[in-house]
């Protein structure tokens, strides 16, 4: 199957109104599990409008190397761990983080304001089939052969980039063969593969070689 790393705001939070006063406060919540078979590591950023300010970070752990970053990790590792037989559902992550609206205008009575998150994190595909290899390609052997050389369909990996399809061929190479493998992958997630040491630019919107 497919699977990746699902985020989403935690039931009203934020909620969908808010009054502005002298104290008032926006929660945050945000649920990050990975339905994957992989580990998942890697940072969330939140990105507010001019009317949202970040007040308090809550449980959430700030990533090393840029502040403006929360780390991607349960409560045993700098990772979420992905399904397993003995965590069938992968691990969960639960952020609680705190916001405030920015005082505006005595004449502006309400606006509509947004917040987002982003998760960038690395993730792999392990994908072990079976392949023939056959080194009589011209058939010129007698014995009969153990294995027919043939494509590889891919089922999902459980990872959002599938293997698709592997095409195998069987090249004359000198007094011997070399086996030739053409991979096709497809991003079945509804993120955006990046090179998985730029994420934390991505995230951070910093521009970044993709």
């Amino acid at each position: 199957g497919i699977g990746n790393l699902d985020i989403k705001f935690l039931d009203n939070a934020p909620p969908p109104v808010i009054y502005y006063t002298k104290d008032a406060q926006l929660p945050i919540g945000l649920q990050i599990q990975n339905k994957g078979a992989e580990k998942a590591y890697g940072v969330i950023s939140l990105n507010f409008d001019g009317y949202i300010s970040m007040l308090n970070p809550g449980n959430a752990q700030k990533d090393s190397k840029d502040s403006n970053l929360f780390m991607i990790a349960s409560s045993a590792g700098s990772f979420l761990e992905g399904k397993r037989s003995q965590n069938p559902n992968g691990d969960l992550q639960i952020l609680t983080l705190t916001a405030a609206p920015v005082l505006l205008n005595s004449q502006v009575e309400q606006f509509k304001s947004t917040v987002i998150a982003t998760a960038c994190y690395n993730y792999q595909t392990e994908f072990i089939p079976d392949v023939c290899i056959d080194t009589d390609v011209y058939n010129q052997k007698q014995l009969g052969k153990a294995c027919k050389v043939q494509d590889i369909i891919g089922a999902g990996q459980g990872a959002p980039v599938v293997v698709e399809k592997v095409e195998v061929q069987m090249l004359p190479k000198g007094n011997g063969i070399a086996p030739q493998f053409t991979i096709t992958l497809r991003n079945s997630g509804n993120g955006e593969v990046i090179r998985r040491d730029k994420y934390r630019e991505v995230c951070s919107q910093r521009s970044a070689d993709l």
